[in-house]
């Protein structure tokens, strides 16, 4: 089983985007890089880790990126074994991304920056890393017009997949295929991840607060109708989805 660890966003402004999710979001950093090959800062909520990098060459960021590309680069996964995890990797197509392990100084077992072991691409070019150590997801019944929503185990993370990629969302969330295109980060695989707030307090200051560290909010609705949430975009203009209520969404409309 594995892990997801860490969220990686590609900045050109790391300090002012990390002060943002530290200031509006209220997340802890915990680190912070400046190499020659990289700049940034490392948060964290007590349980999934959130990167954010200023990529200093093409080679590190990837050619298919380059190091002017803003949004979420890629995502970061804990494995038991990875010579396990690598034969399913490549039993599933997945390519080994030497070209960015090398540019960063990583290798199967290595690592000169802790957290990341080996780079690769998946689907739909969305890029991922995995490291040693020890999440099985499960779906959580919930559906929302093309939307598939898994969770790890507990509800602590939850992930929502668009599997046939219309964009086509019911109880007003329409408006997010408008609002998608162009934005930092879509591009047709890893679109963006959000945070769950604890009460509708939060959700509010969160909203009302953006502006002062550079964001703004871009859009509020509901999923199916039912769970209340909105998009606030950050000072690279990544939009980032917010909720509140329980950890996990509803399995079916009350």
């Amino acid at each position: 089983m594995a892990k997801l660890r860490h969220i990686t966003i590609a900045t050109q402004h790391e300090e002012a985007t990390a002060r943002f999710y530290v200031e509006v979001f209220g997340l802890t950093e915990v680190g912070k890089i400046d190499i020659p090959i990289v700049s940034g800062y490392f948060l964290t909520d007590g349980t999934i880790n959130l990167a954010i990098l200023h990529f200093k060459n093409d080679q590190v960021a990837g050619a298919e990126r380059g190091q002017e590309w803003s949004g979420i680069h890629h995502i970061g996964f804990e494995v038991e074994s990875l010579e396990e995890i690598a034969q399913k990797l490549a039993a599933a197509g997945c390519e080994r991304r030497d070209d960015i392990n090398q540019a960063l100084g990583l290798s199967m077992g290595k690592s000169q920056h802790g957290n990341a072991e080996v780079r690769y691409s998946g689907p739909d070019g969305v890029m991922f890393d995995v490291s040693q150590t020890g999440c099985g997801m499960q779906d959580t019944g919930f559906k929302d017009g093309d939307l598939v929503f898994l969770t790890t185990p507990g509800g602590q993370d939850l992930l929502a997949l668009n599997p046939e990629g219309t964009g086509g969302y019911p109880g007003g969330c329409a408006t997010e295929v408008a609002r998608e295109h162009g934005l930092a980060g879509v591009q047709g695989g890893l679109s963006h991840f959000g945070f769950m707030l604890e009460g509708r307090a939060d959700f509010e200051t969160a909203i009302a607060a953006a502006p002062d560290f550079g964001g703004r909010l871009v859009s509020r609705c509901e999923h199916g109708g039912i769970v209340a949430h909105a998009y606030i975009a950050d000072p690279d203009g990544y939009v980032v989805e917010i909720q509140y209520g329980e950890a996990g969404l509803p399995v079916t409309k009350g």
